[in-house]
């Protein structure tokens, strides 16, 4: 089936602006609610029936931060 994306704005993945620091699910805190699939990003997928965020597309907008009622979405730490 044929389906149009109309953007309003250049897309995040070639802006070359600095980004936030991506998200990722603490799996142990995850009821598999899928609130954060259903966002639509591209960088949030399931693996083995639970959400994993793709750190090479996550652009650190913190929409499925906001959509998980558990708080299983966090910011990746940082390695030092």
């Amino acid at each position: 089936e044929l389906s149009v994306v109309v953007a309003v704005k250049p897309c995040v993945l070639a802006d070359k602006t600095p980004r936030e620091q991506p998200m990722e699910v603490h799996t142990e805190d995850c009821n598999r609610c899928g609130a954060c699939i259903r966002v639509g990003c591209m960088a949030m997928h399931e693996k083995g029936g639970l959400p994993e965020v793709d750190s090479a597309l996550c652009t650190g907008c913190t929409v499925c931060l906001q959509m998980c009622e558990t708080g299983a979405i966090h910011r990746a730490e940082v390695a030092h």
